[in-house]
C-alpha cells in the first residue's frame, strides 16, 4: 500500500494519516510515510554526499522520529519538513567534515624531517 493508494483524492494531514482507520496502527502510519519518502530522501542525500548517503538518510529518519508528534501539517507541509531536515543534516555532515579535513603527506617528508627525541 502506497500514499497514493491511501490518499488519492485529498492531501491528509500527518494527524489523519497517524490516527486513519485504514492505517491500522501509529507503526503502520510511520512505515508509510518511510515508504513513501525514504527513497526520495536517501536519492538526495546521493546526489549531494554519495559516500555519506546512507548516513545522512538515517541521520534524517532519526530527526523525524524524534519530532513526528510535534509536526501537524498536510502530507505536503510534512514531505517539506522532511527536506528541511534532509538539507541540514547535509550542511552538518559538511560542517563536520571541514572540521575534520586533512591534507595527505607524502611518506618522504617523514623520512627528510626525523623525529626528535622524546
Amino acid at each position: 500500500m502506497c500514499m497514493a493508494e491511501l490518499y488519492s483524492k485529498s492531501q491528509p494531514t500527518t494527524s489523519q494519516i497517524l490516527s486513519d482507520s485504514s492505517v491500522r496502527s501509529v507503526e503502520r502510519a510511520i512505515e508509510v510515510l518511510f515508504r513513501d519518502l525514504y527513497p526520495r530522501v536517501l536519492r538526495f542525500a546521493r546526489v549531494s554526499e554519495p559516500r555519506a548517503a546512507d548516513d545522512i538518510a538515517g541521520e534524517v529518519w532519526l530527526a523525524v522520529a524524534r519530532g513526528l508528534r510535534a509536526f501537524d501539517g498536510e502530507l505536503v507541509g510534512f514531505r517539506a519538513w522532511v527536506f528541511s531536515i534532509a538539507r541540514r543534516r547535509l550542511a552538518d555532515h559538511r560542517r563536520t567534515a571541514v572540521r575534520r579535513a586533512t591534507d595527505p603527506v607524502a611518506a618522504e617528508f617523514f623520512s627528510a624531517h626525523p623525529a626528535g627525541a622524546d
